[in-house]
């Protein structure tokens, strides 16, 4: 059984809805929890694939806006009842419809189609292009 040490805030927070660093954003239409090691590797797909489309891939720039605040704990299976709460096996972070999973700087709008579709593929959910011009 998995259990995280705080709860989910049900409060929106609008700092994670709005572009900071970037000219165009990847945000999430859906609610997920992603482990550390899996964004990581979303990170790692996104600056593969950019080698792929882009010659002068080092003049874009890409920055990843999740914070991983909530720890999963596990208990081993053959662990007896008021042994505890486990030990912590994984950092998390709760994604929100809404929330900006990456920014990107240096780069056009129909290659970051060809991005977007890649990471939605990989996670399984929708994820849509913003710009700073429509916040």
């Amino acid at each position: 059984m998995q259990k995280t040490h705080n709860k989910y805030k049900q409060i929106l927070i609008s700092s994670n809805h709005l572009l900071k660093f970037g000219t165009f954003g990847l945000k999430s239409k859906f609610y997920l929890r992603l482990p550390k090691q899996k964004n990581i590797l979303l990170y790692a797909l996104l600056k593969k694939k950019l080698k792929n489309i882009i010659q002068n891939h080092k003049e874009v720039k890409i920055w990843n806006c999740l914070i991983f605040n909530q720890n999963i704990t596990k208990l081993s299976l053959e662990s007896r009842m008021g042994k505890g709460k486990g030990s912590i096996y994984a950092n998390t972070c709760f994604i929100k419809p809404g929330n900006i999973l990456f920014e990107f700087k240096g780069i056009n709008k129909e290659k970051l189609n060809k991005l977007s579709l890649v990471l939605s593929n990989q996670l399984g959910k929708k994820v849509i292009l913003v710009s700073k011009h429509n916040n």
